[in-house]
């Protein structure tokens, strides 16, 4: 990966875990789990046009759903926080930005992989 590269695909997963701690105040439990899936499929997508693969968004939708499986405790934990005005929300919004920047960086991680298989 070029550094050019890299430097695209961290204003894409920081971009997109901003959106998504943005995303995580919303003061009800659930309601920003839907909003989040879809901000970290954008970031998939996007990240797959920097390595020039075609990514569908149903396939970037997959990814990130099967990432919130495998970290499933993590966001139930947060998602009950909000029962706790406030600090609630700053508890999710942090889990949502930490989880998807860890996803973006995943995901850049397997793209450079694919990209040097061709």
């Amino acid at each position: 990966m070029t550094n050019e590269d890299k430097e695209k695909c961290q204003y894409i997963i920081h971009g997109s875990a901003a959106a998504a701690a943005a995303i995580g105040f919303i003061p009800l439990p659930g309601a920003d789990l839907a909003p989040i899936c879809a901000v970290q499929s954008a970031m998939i997508v996007a990240l797959s046009r920097v390595f020039k693969l075609a990514i569908t968004d149903e396939t970037a939708r997959q990814m990130a759903k099967t990432f919130i499986v495998g970290n499933i405790g993590k966001m139930l934990v947060s998602q009950f926080s909000k029962l706790v005005p406030i600090l609630g929300g700053g508890v999710n919004a942090t889990v949502a930005a930490g989880l998807t920047e860890a996803l973006g960086w995943e995901v850049v991680e397997e793209f450079d992989k694919k990209n040097l298989n061709k």
